[in-house]
């Protein structure tokens, strides 16, 4: 059985019924995990649907850095430590004081772009923006910091939110891969029954230097 980002790469006619194997065979662990969370019932934060896709693209990815921007009360930020244990992990966000903290993380309350450019680089970066700043200025800032991989949450299918969404700017050409997630159609998942155009949206972004 293919990883998740296997699935993700291929990207082949039969991707939907790989991803759902892929979390029909993953379920039980992800259950696990949540119901370790500290923080029973979310408000703002990303779905359960979301949770999944996160946890194990970092669990397979296994990052030297993490970067969360807009970490609100920690909900995501508690499947990024879980997911990678050793990792380091940043937390930004100027205007929230998480529920979730945890001693082995750095909480920073101003953006991520008052660190210098040099800060992580020579190291693998990963960096997650769930924090309504537009998303193609948000990709720059992580090509500039020499991030591996990104991802961003409500990444909209309209542009009347308070954002601008990815799919809404120029991509560069250092993107080597640009993968939106499906919703999962699990009932385990259905927390958040949105209309479509107000559904949030999650996508990655691999980027390649050479």
């Amino acid at each position: 059985m293919p990883n998740l980002l296997d699935i993700i790469e291929e990207q082949e006619p039969g991707l939907s019924v790989q991803m759902r194997r892929y979390v029909g065979e993953h379920m039980k662990e992800f259950d696990d995990v949540f119901r370790q969370h500290p923080i029973t019932a979310p408000i703002g934060c990303i779905g359960l649907a979301e949770a999944f896709q996160l946890y194990f693209l970092v669990k397979e990815l296994q990052p030297q850095i993490i970067v969360e921007s807009g970490t609100l009360h920690g909900f995501s930020l508690y499947f990024l430590r879980k997911a990678a244990p050793n990792a380091e992990i940043h937390s930004f966000d100027p205007f929230e004081t998480p529920l979730y903290t945890d001693p082995t993380i750095h909480y920073h309350r101003n953006d991520w772009t008052k660190e210098p450019l040099t800060t992580w680089v020579g190291k693998k970066l990963f960096a997650f923006f769930d924090d309504h700043i537009n998303q193609g200025d948000r990709l720059h800032e992580a090509m500039y910091r020499r991030a591996s991989d990104v991802v961003f949450h409500d990444n909209y299918t309209s542009l009347k939110h308070s954002h601008t969404p990815l799919r809404y700017c120029a991509l560069p050409p250092w993107v080597q891969l640009c993968y939106t997630f499906e919703n999962i159609d699990e009932p385990y998942f259905m927390d958040r029954p949105l209309p479509l155009l107000t559904r949030t949206w999650m996508t990655l972004v691999r980027l390649s230097y050479f």
